[in-house]
């Protein structure tokens, strides 16, 4: 008689992995745009204003 060698499963998780990396590059990307457009509207760091 054949004995059945399943593979052990996974456990079970409340978020998958890439939905968080998904989550992180969104936040990431949110944030470095945050932080130029702050800088942009201030006078010493407007690069397009002719610095």
């Amino acid at each position: 008689m054949a004995e059945q060698h399943d593979q052990p499963q996974r456990p079970e998780r409340p978020v998958e992995f890439r939905t968080i990396l998904f989550l992180y590059i969104l936040l990431g990307a949110g944030i470095a745009l945050l932080i130029h457009f702050i800088l942009l509207s201030t006078p010493a760091y407007n690069w397009f204003a002719g610095a």
